[in-house]
């Protein structure tokens, strides 16, 4: 039979296989430990006793082994039958404190055992010496059991499920993917589903394509006693670290926005930043190194981009939360080059003094000592037939209704008050506002 031994310096105490909540790696003085629970050695056995796996541990030349006691407990609902783990030392059996149970319903799969004793190998190599890259740490397939003066040894039935997970180990521990070690972004050369890790252990992945693989430190990524993290967490974790960007990630991020690319990173930009906090100044300084004072921020509106398009511009298109991050970065937006009229498609025309002469008459028919507010017409090609509209202090009247005619006056009748009133026809302030205007010229 072959095992998978897996080795590394340093002899484990045995309190570390028999005494839940105790751990040797949580004492926060060595950078990259991961353990910290105190409980994932006990974990480990019991999951692969579950899967008919039967681990051998040498501590130096301790041999440890590991089995179950069928027992019986008297409840008062009646007799219940269950397995009491066992440890065996040098041949000699006591039992543990805990049932072959404990952690079933969460620790079911072989490869969290596995995950879990290289860990283990992993934190005590670092805290010897300070480091995982030494000879000592050695993980291989082995034909024979056998200990090794002054280190911990882990043995482990070899089935497909472990010659899998040795053939992927690189994609679950960082340590052995032959890259430096580092927190922070893992770029890639395409667009994949993102891997979190934590310590340089996967934890979790995210199946929406992103730009880059994660790493964090125990501080930034909090798991639960499983090792698990959900996903709503996770996307708060990579949100909340975009935030600090160094300006190249953030550089990457803003092309894919440029160039019209869907990913996790854009979709968490929208999500998660508050768009009343301060500038970020990296990400500040990526937008004026990606976009250009031709490159606009802009909603997919076919009106707004044709106008944009129009105007010699280059639409970037986004959602509209979006066009207010970029805009927070500063970038320019459509409502910074176009006006209301344009950014609806609306084509102005230039009045005739004929228009201008009506415009003057009626507001001097009303009879109030407000400047008269300056004027537009339009034309629109959309079926609505606008008659007009009030933005920004601007008054905007249909190019249909131009001309000497009653229409005309009526439609600028309607447009004053609003102006005047800041309101629309349809609300009681607008009716209160025009009957006021009618009484007092009738007086």
């Amino acid at each position: 039979m072959s095992y998978l031994r897996i080795k590394n310096p340093g002899v484990a105490p045995i309190e570390s296989f028999t005494t839940l909540g105790l751990s040797t790696s949580n004492d926060g003085n060595s950078k990259g430990i991961i353990g910290q629970f105190g409980t994932g050695n006990k974990h480990a056995v019991n999951t692969l006793l579950r899967n008919d796996k039967s681990p051998i541990v040498y501590l130096g030349d301790t041999k440890v082994e590991f089995a179950s006691l069928t027992r019986t407990v008297h409840a008062p609902d009646g007799s219940h039958i269950y397995e009491q783990a066992t440890i065996i030392v040098d041949g000699e059996e006591r039992e543990l404190g805990y049932t072959l149970d404990f952690g079933h319903h969460d620790w079911n799969e072989i490869s969290m055992a596995l995950r879990e004793f290289i860990s283990n190998a992993i934190d005590m190599t670092i805290k010897l010496h300070g480091t995982f890259a030494v000879p000592e740490l050695d993980i291989r397939i082995v034909k024979q059991i056998e200990p090794v003066e002054g280190c911990t040894s882990v043995f482990i039935p070899v089935d497909d499920h472990v010659k899998k997970y040795m053939h992927d180990i690189s994609k679950y521990f960082l340590h052995f993917s032959g890259q430096q070690l580092h927190y922070g972004t893992m770029e890639r050369g395409s667009l994949e589903p993102c891997r979190l890790y934590r310590e340089g252990v996967f934890v979790t992945e995210i199946k929406q394509r992103s730009v880059f693989d994660y790493n964090f430190n125990s501080n930034e990524m909090r798991i639960d006693e499983c090792r698990n993290l959900d996903s709503y967490r996770a996307r708060n974790i990579i949100g909340k670290h975009m935030e600090n960007f160094d300006v190249a990630d953030a550089k990457i991020i803003l092309q894919k926005i440029k160039d019209g690319v869907e990913c996790l990173e854009i979709d968490l930009m929208e999500a998660s930043w508050k768009l009343e906090s301060e500038k970020i100044s990296c990400w500040e300084e990526a937008v004026s190194q990606i976009f250009t004072e031709n490159d606009i921020a802009t909603v997919s509106a076919p009106t707004v981009v044709a106008a944009l398009i129009d105007a010699r511009y280059n639409p970037i298109i986004c959602s509209s939360t979006m066009v207010k991050v970029l805009k927070e970065q500063g970038m320019r937006t459509h409502k910074d080059v176009l006006t209301y009229a344009e950014s609806k498609g609306y084509t102005l025309v230039e009045p005739n003094q004929m228009d201008r002469n009506v415009e003057y008459e009626v507001w001097e028919g009303l009879n109030v000592e407000t400047s008269k507010p300056d004027v537009k017409y339009f034309t629109e090609e959309s079926s609505k037939q606008y008659t007009g509209f009030v933005k920004d202090g601007i008054v905007y009247v249909n190019d249909d209704y131009r001309g000497e005619n009653k229409q005309l006056r009526m439609v600028l009748v309607d447009m004053y008050v609003r102006y005047l009133s800041g309101c629309t026809p349809d609300s009681l302030n607008y009716r209160k506002f025009l009957c006021a205007l009618i009484v007092d010229m009738i007086k």
